[in-house]
């Protein structure tokens, strides 16, 4: 990671603009492409998903998920709003999260 990296989660640590985008992401009801747009990622819609497939972001935003009180209901909950997604790429992210979810 060669950008400055912030501490949004005890123990997880991503670029300032992974940050704002996880924050946009839960801010928005977790739409990656919106999320993206308001943290004023470069080309969102070629970017958001590839953002969000990082594995550090992925940690982050499950540890941030548990540290505001989610369950893996409220967690899944979330992700099966976006099974109805404008983007492709924020359905499979929500069918793959979901999958691992529920095992």
């Amino acid at each position: 990671m060669g950008a400055p990296c912030v501490e949004i989660v005890p123990g997880h640590k991503v670029t300032q603009l992974e940050a704002r985008t996880i924050k946009e992401y839960y801010g928005n009801g977790g739409n990656q492409l919106q999320a993206a747009i308001a943290a004023g990622m470069a080309d969102p819609v070629a970017n958001a998903h590839k953002i969000f497939a990082r594995p550090r972001v992925q940690s982050a935003l499950n540890a941030a998920l548990v540290a505001a009180g989610g369950t893996p209901d409220k967690i899944a909950a979330t992700y099966v709003r976006n099974l109805d997604a404008e983007m492709p790429s924020d359905q499979l992210h929500a069918a793959d999260s979901l999958s691992e979810i529920m095992g």
